[in-house]
């Protein structure tokens, strides 16, 4: 999905994305032309009770939290709890939120937290293997 600084750049432009420390937003907004509810998608970090970080998406956010937070969500979670929703940004596919999801996954500890502090800017300097020398 977002495979160049420039396209990930843009899509973190447009992201919703805040941090949520307590609660959740409702994951239905608006509706569509024809009267059917929105649903919106998200991509979301949950901070762990060891510090770690797990990557996920879902469409709907509060429900999932939930999950995680009982040990119905993925097994990474089920022994690291309890759970804390330290950001989540809305998307209006599921297939946007899912590729997110994925290239957040490739990120390390620190652009992560770079993310979740909602530090733009520093994102590009934090890509891993930035510093190799050219091929």
């Amino acid at each position: 999905m977002v495979s160049t600084p420039a396209r990930w750049r843009s899509l973190l432009d447009h992201l919703s994305a805040r941090p949520l420390s307590t609660g959740c937003v409702p994951a239905a907004v608006g509706a569509r032309p024809n009267g059917q509810a929105l649903t919106m998608a998200w991509t979301y970090i949950l901070e762990c009770a060891d510090g770690s970080y797990y990557v996920g998406s879902t469409t709907h956010l509060e429900i999932r939290v939930s999950q995680h937070q009982r040990g119905e969500g993925a097994a990474y979670t089920r022994s690291r709890r309890p759970v804390r929703l330290a950001w989540a940004g809305e998307f209006q596919r599921i297939d946007e939120a899912f590729g997110f999801e994925k290239q957040v996954q490739r990120w390390g500890r620190a652009k992560r937290q770079a993310l979740i502090d909602g530090r733009w800017g520093d994102l590009p300097g934090l890509a891993r293997g930035r510093d190799l020398p050219p091929k």
